[in-house]
């Protein structure tokens, strides 16, 4: 049974993206977290997000932390320039 994991750092930002075959049964994923503050969610091998280029997923989405599953990235607004004379 396919399976399918996102790595995140402590942001939620999206490091890299696995698809296993197989896995031992001892294993909660296959990453080797050197960070304790990265870590890891399974995702549904099926997920419509999961069908496209999952190297691209980084851009367009990120890991809630908190909730431990994979939410579409906030749009940043951009800032207008500061008037000359402000602080």
């Amino acid at each position: 049974m396919k399976r399918v994991f996102i790595q995140h750092d402590e942001k939620g930002d999206i490091i890299a993206t696995a698809v296993v075959e197989e896995m031992h049964a001892d294993l909660n994923h296959p990453f080797l977290l050197s960070d304790p503050a990265h870590g890891a969610v399974e995702l549904d091998a099926d997920d419509p997000l999961l069908q496209g280029d999952r190297a691209a997923l980084h851009e367009t989405h990120m890991v809630d932390v908190k909730a431990k599953k994979l939410v579409p990235r906030q749009q940043t607004t951009s800032r207008k320039p500061r008037k000359p004379g402000s602080t």
